[in-house]
Formats: C-alpha cells, sequence, structure tokens
C-alpha cells in the first residue's frame, strides 16, 4: 500500500499504532479519539464532538442496556483523549493551557454524575506544540497515570517535539520526561501488568542511526523508576511506513499490531520486536472460544474520468482505477455475518477488547461496532 501523505515514519508508526491514524480530509488528519472499557466490560466511555468549536462531550454506553447517556455535556477538557480509574469510579480528562511562552496543563477528574475536580497545573513545553498526539492514560497502578503528547513538525524551532508525564495521584505532582512519546496499544501504552510501559524517543537522538527503512529502531519500555530499555528490532520494509489500516491488541507482555500481510510482535520482556509474515492474507484476534475477528483485504475496480479539470469540454475517456479494500469477517464464518461487519472499512479499524474477553469494540471512522465472541453485534453506536 502506499502511503495517503508523506509524513515522517514515527508520525505514522504513532498513528498507527495508537490507532489514530486515518485518511486525510481538507488537508488535516483525522484522529480518532479512543474509547475505554469499564473494569467489569459492562459498557465503555468515549468522547463525542460538542456543537461548540473545540468542545467535546464524555458519553458512556451501557452494553446491557444497549443505551447511551452524556456524563458530561462540554466538558472543559481540550484533549478528546479519556482515561478510567482501575476501579472504574473516575473519567479522566486532560486541559492545556498557555502563561506567555509556556504550556500549563491540568488533569480533571469527574465522578459519573459529571462533578469534576482538578490537579495542580504543571508546566507542559511550549503552547500550540501537541497538535499531532496528546494521550492520557490509566493502567493497572492506580496512583498513576501517564501524559504524553507530540508535534506534527519535530523541527519547529517554538514547538516541544515529544514530551510525557507520569503524574502521581497521591502527591498530585507531574514528573517529566524528555523527547519520548508513549504508544498506545489497544488504547493503551501501559502493559497490562502495570510494570511499565511502551513508548519511542525523538528521532533527532538516533539521528547517526537512523534511516526510513528502519521505522521503529527507536522502540522503549519504560519502568517506573524511569530507565529506558531499547527494544531490539529488525529492519523492516520500507512499504510498511505507509499502511493506515491495523489491529492492534496486548497479549501479556507482548504489543501486536497487526496488517493483512504481516503482524508485528513486540516482546517488552525479552526486548525484541519481530515482524512476521501472515501465512494467509489476514490478521486475527481471537476470543477465547477460539472464534477469530479477520481484516480482509481486498482490491476493487472502477472507471473514472481520465481528466477532471474544470473547463473540460467534450467526451472525457474512462480510466481504470484499483483501489485498495478492506472489510471484516468473522471466522469460523457464520450463516449470516453482522450487518455492521460486512460493509468495507472505510478509514481504519481500530480494536479495543474488554477486560472480560468475551467483546470486543471497533471504532470504524465516527463508528463503534461491539462484536461478542458468539459472532453477534451487540452494539452500534455513532460519536
Amino acid at each position: 500500500m502506499k502511503p495517503r501523505r508523506a509524513h515522517p515514519w514515527w508520525v505514522v508508526w504513532v498513528g498507527v499504532v495508537c490507532g489514530l491514524y486515518a485518511a486525510p480530509s481538507g488537508g488535516q488528519d483525522v484522529w480518532q479519539a479512543n474509547l475505554v472499557w469499564l473494569p467489569d466490560a459492562s459498557g465503555f466511555v468515549f468522547s463525542k464532538p460538542a456543537p461548540a468549536p473545540g468542545r467535546f462531550s464524555i458519553m458512556q454506553y451501557d452494553v446491557s442496556k444497549r443505551a447511551l447517556r452524556v456524563v458530561v455535556l462540554e466538558a472543559e477538557a481540550t484533549s478528546q483523549w479519556l482515561a478510567l480509574s482501575p476501579d472504574g469510579t473516575q473519567i479522566a480528562a486532560l486541559r492545556l493551557g498557555a502563561k506567555g511562552k509556556e504550556g500549563s496543563l491540568e488533569l480533571l477528574f469527574y465522578d459519573w454524575t459529571g462533578q469534576a475536580r482538578r490537579s495542580a497545573a504543571f508546566p507542559w513545553g511550549t503552547p500550540g506544540s501537541f497538535d499531532l498526539f496528546l494521550g492520557l492514560f490509566w493502567g493497572a497502578v492506580p496512583e498513576k497515570l501517564i501524559v504524553s503528547g507530540a508535534s506534527a513538525d519535530l523541527d519547529h524551532p517554538t514547538k516541544t517535539p515529544m514530551l510525557t508525564g507520569i503524574y502521581h495521584l497521591p502527591a498530585n505532582t507531574l514528573t517529566l520526561v524528555g523527547h519520548v512519546v508513549a504508544l498506545p496499544i489497544g488504547g493503551t501504552p501501559l502493559r497490562p501488568d502495570g510494570h511499565g510501559f511502551l513508548a519511542t524517543r525523538d528521532r533527532r537522538e538516533l539521528r547517526a542511526t537512523h534511516w526510513l527503512g528502519r521505522l521503529v529502531r527507536p522502540l522503549v519500555f519504560i519502568d517506573w523508576d524511569g530507565w529506558q530499555y531499547l527494544i531490539e528490532t529488525p529492519d523492516f520494509p520500507l512499504g510498511a511506513v505507509g499502511v493506515n489500516y491495523v489491529m492492534a491488541y496486548w497479549d501479556g507482555p507482548v504489543a501486536v499490531a497487526s496488517w493483512p500481510n504481516t503482524t508485528l510482535r513486540i516482546d517488552t520482556d525479552a526486548r525484541r520486536g519481530a515482524l512476521i509474515t501472515n501465512t494467509t492474507p489476514h490478521v486475527s484476534y481471537t476470543f477465547p472460544n477460539g472464534r477469530t475477528l479477520r481484516l480482509l483485504e481486498e482490491q476493487a475496480k472502477r472507471l473514472k474520468p481520465a481528466d477532471t479539470r474544470r473547463g473540460t469540454e467534450g467526451n472525457v475517456p474512462l480510466v481504470e482505477e484499483v483501489t485498495d479494500i478492506f472489510r471484516l469477517e468473522l471466522h469460523p464464518p457464520l450463516a449470516h455475518q453482522p450487518p455492521g461487519l460486512i460493509k468495507t472499512v472505510q478509514r481504519g479499524c481500530w480494536l479495543y477488547p474488554a477486560p472480560n474477553q468475551h467483546l470486543v469494540a471497533l471504532g470504524r471512522g465516527a463508528q463503534i461496532l461491539v462484536i461478542d465472541d458468539a459472532g453477534t453485534l451487540v452494539a452500534h453506536v455513532s460519536r
């Protein structure tokens, strides 16, 4: 597959693994914010754009009730990324500000009634820096959250290129780690056992050894003491830089990112990544009962005008255009595939397994599909 746009390699990698990167729209990248499952897998929270410019609402979906409700209408937060406390009682969000030439950051903690309390305001890079990505994560260690951001322009003289902070909830302190951005897998960079998180370093620190084909050379695993462990990776094919469709999830200590023809496994214990060629042209997520979700890549042909410039007169000859298309299917196949799966995946498909592993949420553009391990489409939610 060809790149849709010439981004630096790490921009595409962050987007692909985060489950954020999608087709550009109007010259701007469209980023899909995450969703977060409740600990008991009864539902999930996600952000939804509000009518007011730059504002969004925090939504809750209850799977058993098949009901949606507004938790916070037009939240004060300025980043759409949300995090949920391990006990499911608090929703965390971020608010960015500016004090002259310095940026500031606050954490907002909402309860289920929509009431919020604030952290202290912390220094946070330079204003306007985190236009590519700004994420917030809460995992198996209840007292620690990860805040991470990155600029789309690493070389801009007034922007902070990459910045990560470890927030300690009891002490209300934020420890900054420069030149690092967290890499969410299935919505979170935090290993399921809470031992640390996956990240990538600023490419400029490795300029002497960096080249485009070595896509994830600067991958690191960071523990809570701040030690960064380099993850060794083989040379990856250049074609991987343009992949915009991926399923990513944690398999114990192994981060898995899969494309239709290849699978990347990052073992954070062994500190090594391996790119594996799939024996069949699909990727799978396996439910406990053995049923799998597959992402199939196909090609579609259509005829289009050879010249679409305004003012073109007369008959315009038609030329054949070949397009890569993607669709999801369950395997073994059911007599009736869920209707939401048989449609073409237009703008990527991001995978969020529920804590009980019997449900999977699929983010597909502005739609959220929830599939259970029996192959039932149990929810279809619009952002």
